[in-house]
């Protein structure tokens, strides 16, 4: 195999979730026990550059074609060291398992667009992919994240935080971010998302901080809106905004607020 590439878009928007190019050598399938050494220019997630210079040793062992757990540095998501192994068996349905660890480190700067910014003092992940290639309700996979001192930039504004963590399971036809927050003394964002097979959604975020800076917070963002509703909490010290979306992938609503106004954040696809 010489200069291969691979690509797997979107049906219904054509947009990148996958490619590989560069693709070079041997990939051993058949026969007695073999290596070989699999050369991939690079590896690109939607939009975003994963590895380049990829280069996995492939052991086979029938039916059974494994890549030895090796290291790396990912590309434009922070520079981060990761430990990766993999195995696919080639029998009916195609049995595919991945795993994939960030060992705790402190990353480097993540490229994001201009008027953001985010970095943190130390960073660890772990995710785990199993299921039948060719089945995807046997999908499975687990991805935990957690991320000290994190903080950001968002439109000009900084925000620091003590802590931050995030887990997202995949079953079958659900994929779930079960929990996802950024905790601080002063701000904090608690949230959870769920999105259906058949494109359905449910996403749940609550802003946790003094009141004025939620107030602040809140007529940043929804400039138009008047009369948003916090939700008061069991200290006078905190207030909580809440905001909730649900729909599915072409038309996405947003209920402002605890019980507030509900206004719809995209028109449908044509």
């Amino acid at each position: 195999m010489k200069d291969a590439s691979f690509t797997l878009l979107s049906a219904s928007n054509k947009k990148l979730w996958f490619q590989t190019s560069g693709i070079r050598g041997s990939i051993p399938v058949a026969g007695g026990n073999a290596e070989s050494v699999l050369e991939i220019g690079t590896i690109r997630i939607a939009d975003r550059e994963l590895v380049r210079d990829f280069r996995p040793v492939l052991q086979w062992r029938a039916p059974f074609l494994a890549v030895k757990p090796m290291e790396g540095k990912l590309s434009d998501w922070g520079e981060f060291q990761y430990q990766l192994a993999a195995q696919i068996g080639l029998v009916q349905g195609l049995p595919l398992q991945i795993e994939m660890r960030l060992p705790e480190q402190a990353p480097g700067d993540f490229k994001l667009p201009e008027a953001y910014e985010a970095k943190a003092a130390k960073m660890a992940a772990s995710a785990r992919f199993r299921g039948l290639l060719l089945a995807p309700q046997s999908w499975q996979g687990d991805f935990v994240a957690e991320a000290k001192e994190p903080a950001g930039k968002v439109g000009g504004q900084q925000a620091a935080f003590d802590r931050g963590s995030a887990i997202v399971v995949l079953r079958g036809g659900l994929l779930s971010c079960v929990d996802a927050r950024l905790i601080g003394d002063e701000l904090s964002f608690l949230g959870n998302a769920t999105v259906l097979a058949d494109g359905r959604i449910a996403a749940a975020l609550r802003v946790v901080a003094p009141p004025a800076n939620v107030e602040g917070i809140v007529n940043r963002i929804f400039q138009n809106q008047s009369g948003i509703p916090m939700t008061p909490l069991s200290t006078s010290q905190r207030s909580a905004f809440d905001l909730q979306a649900f729909g599915n992938l072409q038309q996405i609503y947003l209920q402002i607020g605890k019980e507030g106004p509900v206004m719809q954040l995209r028109q449908p696809a044509r």
